[in-house]
């Protein structure tokens, strides 16, 4: 599995302060009973989503705030 983080400070560094650090597409497993999750790509700007494909490839959408400047990037 695949999640997204906004920023890795927050929402609130996003939305209110505009001090965000980037954000995180971590690729996660289950391992007896919880789950393991590890950096895939770091340093995005407010990516919100993510998907994979049949053949393993890995989308995110970054910049996805930001009106006319959203682009789907190739992670994996």
């Amino acid at each position: 599995m695949y999640v997204t983080e906004l920023d890795e400070a927050s929402w609130f560094a996003v939305e209110v302060t505009h001090t965000p650090i980037g954000g995180t597409v971590n690729a996660c497993s289950l391992n007896a009973g919880s789950w393991d999750c590890a950096p895939l790509e770091q340093n995005l700007s407010t990516p919100t989503g993510v998907a994979s494909d049949a053949t393993g490839r890995v989308y995110v959408n970054n910049h996805s705030l930001e009106p006319g400047a959203a682009e789907v990037l190739t992670i994996k």
